[in-house]
């Protein structure tokens, strides 16, 4: 094995070398350049996995955006210099603590091997990376005097001019102190190019830079993370079984992966999505798509003949008493006075907008410049309504944007009252998110879920089927409930069919 090789994995060992070794599946990812990345899966099994026990909160990391290297280029008045560096292997470049090897375990062929090496498939990969990558971002900047760097996890772009005879001094700073901190594995791929800010002539290169974000623009990243779980799925799925990692897929290989799913227990909507993500991974390389063959759609089709249909939703809605009740405890389950301003006015403003909670949250994965939560600017607050624009959303993928009325109603759980309390103590930052904490920090969806269980169990409610969503689910309920008409409610709820019919469950009011 290369990783073993490189001293990044250690083994083989005829038997486990720590009686408490946490063992979990492998799976290869094909790359761009042909090679294979190795992920090894440690949000398997579900529940009670490696990822399960780490603190999402420190998993969260804020990436820099096209807007920013934007900005950074129109600092030069003509021509700028940019080079793009990437550390290769990246994460793997970072050691793990000893005491964790027991957590890294593999089993290949029938011995164990240990993880020394930070993992591709741990929840906090990223974000510890972002800690070292920040340490190396500052050391270049404190070293060659210019601050016109940015990067994105593990690639760095440089903005130098080009009417100075110092261009390229920094990428080779870059290389230099990377081969030093991480010895001769490290080995930068680098290209540089000049760029005029007006009327330049744009190299190949960089049209087929533009070409990939144009093209990975045309999938949201809800879509892309689903699509990418996919392939981690049959990646898993392949590697478990000694299948080899071939593309096309071949259809006994997509055959035997549906029943492997159908065994697992999942649902034939789900697993029917994880085949879609499998189709896309096929056409995005311009390769046959196999799972359009005839008996992969009959394979499909009979799971949810043998499943029975749909499967219904669980999940609860939160109903205005429960509302009432929550908001009126979180003095006493946040811990401060403006936290409690924060989810009160949160949790109102997402039952009576019929908000979903990817509208007024963020995550780890959403980046500034596509960020589809509410924005300070998208609110509104008149006398006696709230205006809402919601710019993005599931049914909207395109940004048209629907603005939301939502009038007061003199009860606790009032969002007019709620937001205005809110907004009082919101503090002044470069944050332009509606909704964030005392710091400046963005409400995270691991957050809302949070505050949301612990408010129900202060309650002595079970969280049963309780989720995020249920605040839609509630909302659509009780307008339904009051006897306002379905055109409305698909309008307020931006649904385009009548899918929305799901969601009304009068039986819980």
């Amino acid at each position: 094995m290369k990783e073993v090789k490189l001293g990044r994995i250690a083994g083989p060992f005829r038997y486990p070398p720590f009686p408490t070794l946490q063992v979990s599946p492998m799976g290869l990812v094909p790359k761009k350049d042909g090679d294979f990345r190795l992920i090894q899966h440690l949000s398997y099994p579900e529940n009670n996995s490696i990822n399960d026990f780490i603190d999402k909160d420190h998993c969260s990391v804020q990436y820099s955006s096209v807007d920013e290297a934007a900005c950074l280029i129109n600092r030069h008045k003509t021509f700028a210099r940019l080079s793009q560096c990437d550390v290769k292997a990246a994460f793997r470049l970072l050691p793990i603590a000893p005491h964790d090897f027991d957590l890294l375990g593999i089993k290949f062929q029938g011995e164990y091997y240990l993880n020394k090496m930070l993992p591709m498939g741990a929840s906090i990969s990223c974000a510890l990376w972002e800690k070292f990558a920040k340490a190396l971002h500052w050391i270049i900047q404190l070293k060659s005097g210019n601050d016109d760097i940015l990067h994105y996890l593990d690639d760095f772009l440089f903005v130098e001019s080009s009417q100075t005879s110092k261009v390229g001094n920094t990428l080779k700073l870059f290389q230099e102190v990377c081969n030093k901190i991480v010895g001769e594995v490290q080995k930068p791929s680098s290209r540089s190019r000049p760029v005029a800010n007006q009327n330049s002539n744009t190299d190949l290169e960089h049209l087929s830079q533009v070409a990939d974000y144009i093209v990975n623009q045309g999938v949201s990243k809800n879509t892309q993370k689903s699509y990418n779980l996919a392939l981690s799925k049959l990646c898993t799925f392949r590697s478990s079984y000694k299948l080899k990692q071939d593309w096309p897929v071949p259809v006994n290989d997509l055959l035997n992966f549906i029943a492997f799913l159908s065994v697992q227990g999942l649902s034939g909507g789900t697993i029917s999505s994880y085949i879609s993500g499998v189709s896309y991974h096929h056409k995005i390389q311009g390769i046959q798509d196999t799972t359009k063959f005839f008996i992969i759609g009959k394979a499909l089709e009979g799971i949810k003949r043998i499943q029975g249909g749909k499967r219904n939703d669980i999940r609860a809605p939160i109903t205005v008493q429960l509302l009432s009740d929550m908001i009126s405890c979180l003095d006493k389950v946040c811990k401060n006075k403006y936290e409690a301003a924060l989810f009160s006015a949160v949790f109102s403003v997402a039952f009576f907008g019929l908000l979903r909670v990817g509208e007024i949250t963020t995550s780890k994965s959403k980046s500034v410049i596509n960020g589809s939560n509410l924005t300070i600017s998208d609110i509104l607050v008149r006398r006696k309504v709230l205006e809402l624009r919601v710019r993005w959303s599931k049914t909207d993928q395109k940004g048209k944007s629907v603005t939301l009325l939502i009038p007061e109603n003199g009860k606790n759980y009032c969002p007019v009252r709620l937001i205005n309390e809110y907004l009082k103590v919101r503090p002044t930052c470069n944050n332009t998110d509606l909704f964030i904490h005392y710091t400046g920090m963005p409400l995270t969806r691991y957050q809302f879920s949070s505050i949301l269980e612990k408010a129900l169990h202060f309650l002595h409610i079970s969280k049963g089927h309780f989720r995020s969503h249920s605040f839609r689910i509630g909302g659509a309920t009780e307008l339904a409930r009051q006897g306002v008409s379905e055109e409305v409610i698909m309008r307020l709820g931006r649904w385009k069919s009548h899918a929305y019919s799901r969601y009304i469950r009068l039986q819980f009011f």
